[in-house]
């Protein structure tokens, strides 16, 4: 949790709290420092939460965009001019009742 810290310097450091802030406040600032780094954690886990779920939609959308791409040069291939041509012909011509 601590990193390179060791107990020495954890010894020291809280002999340094305990000259500065004194034996009736040091738990309350420690009650205070452990407030701040759980709030610390929490804000980082939230953090890298929406990090994740910002990575997993730019996947979606990278798809979704080759997917459009796909669809657009297949559209490009499709030529329009016969579905008109055959809409356009009379119905004489394609067989129909008038026809017999």
């Amino acid at each position: 949790m601590f990193g390179s810290i060791g107990g020495s310097e954890l010894l020291v450091l809280a002999a340094i709290g305990l000259l500065v802030f004194g034996p009736r406040r040091l738990p309350e600032m420690g009650r205070k420092l452990a407030g701040w780094v759980q709030e610390f954690r929490k804000a980082a886990g939230d953090m890298k939460a929406a990090i994740e779920k910002e990575a997993s939609l730019g996947d979606v959308r990278k798809v979704a965009e080759e997917f459009h791409q796909s669809i657009r040069q297949e559209a490009a291939g499709i030529s329009v001019e016969p579905a008109r041509a055959a809409s356009e012909e009379p119905k004489s011509e394609r067989g129909g009742p008038e026809a017999s």
